[in-house]
């Protein structure tokens, strides 16, 4: 196993040192008599309790702050497990240190969650043992490590990044600083996006100059200008997802320009359209014989205010069989809330006509750094219809990736292009690009990289 290819995949957890918890040890002796309480033990671990991205070939120390009885740190009282189930491990014990060190007999598996033990029978050199047992969890990375390289496989290598936002002040710094060129903004990535074969991202504004605002009021509208569209095209964006919850600011005639506009430039347009139907049409494009289906979806409630109908959720961006609009994760009523039958259903159908099918998500809370229990479901639901990626976006900010039933999802990728500041949230000016490789229509390797955005909204890849 070449960990050394996985620490690419992964920024360091930092996790060397790092105390988990004080652990207060009411103890008695061997015999059941009540022992001094004056100095209760301190129990630490490595990894520590909530670490991820650890090595599956890691070992985990277990330090102890007082010397404890060797005969009791033993596969009895100490345990590593995966799940409920025990993993066959070696224990070793040092008296110096006071730390014990399990061994697990083989590596661990990718992308798991397994939880150290102290059990009460764990005792001092003075017979205290614990008064309960002490537990620790930490999750294992996920396989980045690609498969050695087959002349007859077919390879394919996609990036997915974050929220991109082409007007308000974006706009504004492309007139002032690019000379109103929007490869202004692309400039220091461009070369990378097109070394992919096929590049992906969240266009959050409309690009339009039709169409009057829904937000006359309050709230933030986002439209860019038409010329924006060259430097989508320019930097070698194929594929953007128009589903989320800014694609109504300016009514129907924005949101249509927009999807015309798109067209017009060659750039593929996922989770919009000019009825149902279309809206949950998936993107295809084939890719030296894979048919790669791009499917998008929003599950973030869309506002507008008192101009139509108050500032309170409302439908009416939604597609439906005689409306322009997006496709929503849940029913097109906007009544059943949980109902997914009709994404499922959709990814089941590009399943049957692609190699491999991916999905871009609008969902969870901004500037949250840990997806809630309805992205994770979503997300989850998508995989098991049949999608082998989930990338979602809107929280601003990046969150966790996770491996799951062989697919792999990316929560949120943060920002890209976006006028968005640190004041407003910690890591708002960050992105992550996620760079996924298919060999033979397989999922066979996942490569994240950080961005990052400047005070004139220009994007860069931070060196790693």
């Amino acid at each position: 196993m070449n960990f050394n290819k996985m620490k690419n995949f992964f920024r360091p957890a930092g996790i060397s040192g790092i105390i988990l918890a004080l652990f207060i040890i009411t103890a008695c002796d061997l015999n059941g008599v009540e022992s001094d309480l004056s100095t209760p033990a301190v129990v630490s671990t490595d990894p520590a309790d909530d670490a991820v991205n650890i090595a599956v070939n890691s070992s985990i120390s277990v330090t102890f702050s007082e010397a404890m009885n060797p005969l009791t740190i033993n596969s009895t009282n100490l345990k590593l497990l995966k799940g409920g189930a025990e993993i066959c491990t070696e224990i070793s014990y040092d008296a110096v240190s006071c730390t014990a060190v399990i061994n697990p007999a083989s590596e661990l598996e990718f992308s798991n969650v397994y939880t150290v033990k102290v059990y009460t029978g764990a005792a001092d050199m003075s017979g205290n043992t614990m008064a309960s047992a002490f537990t620790s969890a930490f999750e294992t990375a996920v396989n980045a490590v690609p498969p050695e390289p087959d002349d007859d496989n077919t390879v394919i290598k996609l990036v997915f990044v974050g929220d991109i936002n082409l007007g308000t002040k974006v706009g504004e710094s492309v007139v002032s600083n690019g000379g109103g060129d929007y490869n202004f903004l692309f400039a220091p990535v461009a070369s990378y996006i097109q070394s992919f074969d096929l590049a992906f991202g969240n266009l959050e504004s409309i690009i339009s100059d039709r169409g009057t605002t829904t937000k006359p009021y309050m709230g933030v509208d986002l439209r860019a200008d038409p010329d924006s569209v060259n430097g989508l095209a320019g930097a070698g964006f194929d594929v953007v997802s128009v589903a989320n919850n800014h694609a109504g600011d300016f009514g129907e005639d924005g949101m249509v320009d927009s999807f015309n506009r798109l067209t017009a430039a060659g750039i593929g347009f996922a989770g919009g359209g000019l009825n149902y139907d279309a809206a949950r049409k998936p993107v295809i494009r084939d890719v030296k014989g894979t048919k790669v289906a791009c499917l998008s979806y929003t599950n973030i409630p869309m506002y507008m205010d008192s101009y139509y109908a108050g500032q309170i959720p409302t439908s009416r961006w939604i597609a439906t069989d005689s409306r322009p609009g997006i496709a929503w994760a849940h029913d097109t009523r906007f009544e059943n809330y949980g109902d997914i039958s009709d994404m499922t259903a959709d990814i089941r159908a590009a399943r049957a006509i692609a190699d491999v099918v991916v999905v871009m998500m609008h969902f969870g809370w901004e500037y949250k750094y840990q997806p809630d229990q309805a992205q994770q479901d979503l997300a989850h639901a998508a995989i098991d219809a049949g999608a082998a990626l989930v990338i979602g976006h809107h929280p601003h900010v990046c969150q966790k990736i996770e491996q799951y039933n062989g697919g792999f999802i990316a929560y949120s990728l943060g920002n890209f292009v976006f006028d968005i500041s640190e004041a407003m949230a910690e890591g708002a000016t960050r992105g992550m690009a996620v760079e996924a490789t298919f060999t033979d229509g397989k999922l066979t390797n996942v490569h994240t990289r950080s961005t990052s955005i400047n005070e004139y909204y220009q994007v860069s890849l931070i060196e790693e």
